[in-house]
């Protein structure tokens, strides 16, 4: 699975190798509100290595409600660090 931060900071996650990746929205807001760094609850994205090193990288991003994402790959338009 892959994620990336847009330029206007809304989660978006690509699943299954698929061409598109899709908008994630709040599970919380019954407003449809995009998931994004808006969010006081929005963690940071942690790069950590596999303990076997032909494994690679993998990122970790912590959500609200305890919840963990890891992605192959991610990254960021909206200007921070990976």
């Amino acid at each position: 699975m892959n994620g990336k931060i847009t330029k206007d900071g809304c989660l978006e996650i690509q699943r299954n190798n698929k061409a598109r990746f899709q908008e994630q929205y709040c599970p919380f807001d019954h407003k449809a509100a995009y998931c994004g760094e808006w969010c006081p609850l929005f963690g940071e994205v942690m790069n950590y290595k596999y303990d076997n090193a032909e494994q690679g990288n993998y990122f970790l991003l912590e959500l609200c409600g305890g919840k963990d994402l890891i992605f192959d790959e991610f990254s960021r338009e909206s200007g921070g660090d990976e």
